[in-house]
């Protein structure tokens, strides 16, 4: 009864004018991610965004329109990321490659703690930016790029 009081809870404090979405969230026809709490969604200057109070993701897709391989394309990733990132991981996963890293950003003058990651996949790849305003979700954020899945028809999961 408990955890059904948490999520009754948590889907209140969602914007109730937008959908919301919770478990297995397919960002295209192979990669998804998934959420453990419920969040609002909405498409924002081209973006996917995920949110809930406190806590915003912020999804991109890009394909590999000059065919290019995933390490070139990590290459590309690892040299323009942050300077100042920190807690690194870069790791080939199931048909996928996922790099991700920390930074401490600042907005308003506030500290703002943020999360990001790149799955490189053969024909696409997807850009998360995880922001969050309690660092006791930095668990969540890493959980959430964690989950992240390529699955293509021909190979399943």
């Amino acid at each position: 009864m408990h955890k059904k009081r948490n999520i009754l809870a948590a889907k209140m404090s969602l914007h109730p004018d937008f959908p919301s979405v919770d478990g297995t969230v397919n960002l295209t026809s192979s990669w998804s991610i998934k959420l453990s709490q419920a969040h609002s969604r909405r498409v924002e200057d081209g973006s996917f965004v995920l949110w809930r109070p406190n806590f915003t993701i912020w999804i991109n897709i890009w394909e590999n329109i000059h065919n290019q391989s995933i390490e070139s394309r990590l290459k590309r990733i690892v040299a323009d990321a942050s300077p100042n990132r920190f807690n690194e991981t870069s790791e080939f996963k199931n048909r996928f490659h996922l790099f991700t890293y920390r930074l401490e950003e600042e907005s308003d003058g506030e500290p703002a703690p943020s999360y990001y990651g790149h799955a490189i996949g053969p024909n696409d790849s997807v850009q998360l930016a995880i922001y969050f305003d309690d660092l006791n979700d930095v668990n969540t954020a890493s959980e959430i790029l964690e989950s992240i899945r390529f699955e293509t028809a021909a190979h399943g999961n």
